[in-house]
């Protein structure tokens, strides 16, 4: 199967395909297949080719990053790190989302994403097995603003932070899972670096003016 389509709505196609619509949009799908077999679970498995998709005013289902990233704040150096399973009613919604997938005997591989919204800006990597209807994926998501009101404060703080979210499990029911115990701890550091640098500049700039 070879099609390259534009204008699509993304959430019914999924639905259709794998049964799920964790991923939402509208913009351009372009896919190139092959698979074979007698039953849909052993077409699944046998799946192979590639695919590709451009959304505009997309949402991932399920979770709410920006939520979720406050309340890993708010448990920095704790154990366990913040973690959900997938909410209904929550969603984290994207301007621009884009990624390509490599698809080999029914599990599609991505290191491409790339999402932005107001407040994020996420890239990725991990595999879909579309066979066992599962996920185990890699999202890093950076903070770039953040908003007013209760929760403004953390997400201030984490602003130029790349979080590591994990998202495993089935794709019906996805795990989130944000750890900021090692990501936090070297932003620290890093700004404790930069500052005794700045402090070693400015002596040196009074040395000079002596």
């Amino acid at each position: 199967l070879k099609a390259d389509l534009g204008g699509v709505t993304l959430g019914p196609l999924l639905k259709d395909a794998l049964n799920n619509d964790l991923l939402e949009g509208r913009g351009s799908v372009t896919l190139d297949v092959q698979t074979g077999g007698a039953t849909v679970g052993a077409m699944k498995k046998a799946l192979s080719g590639n695919a590709s998709l451009a959304l505009r005013d997309s949402s991932l289902k399920g979770v709410n990053l920006g939520e979720l990233l406050r309340k890993a704040r708010s448990l920095r150096g704790s154990n366990p790190p913040a973690e959900q399973g997938a909410l209904p009613a929550e969603r984290t919604d994207f301007t621009e989302l884009g990624a390509s997938f490599v698809i080999r005997n029914g599990v599609a591989h991505n290191d491409d994403l790339s999402a932005k919204s107001p407040l994020l800006r996420l890239a990725g990597s991990g595999d879909v097995d579309i066979g066992a209807n599962s996920i185990d994926y890699l999202i890093k998501a950076s903070v770039v603003a953040s908003s007013g009101g209760q929760g403004g404060k953390e997400l201030a703080e984490l602003r130029g932070v790349t979080v590591p979210v994990k998202v495993t499990g089935p794709l019906d029911a996805p795990r989130f899972r944000a750890d900021l115990r090692a990501t936090v701890g070297d932003a620290v550091r890093q700004r404790a670096e930069d500052k005794l640098k700045e402090r070693a500049q400015d002596r040196l700039r009074d040395l000079l003016r002596r």
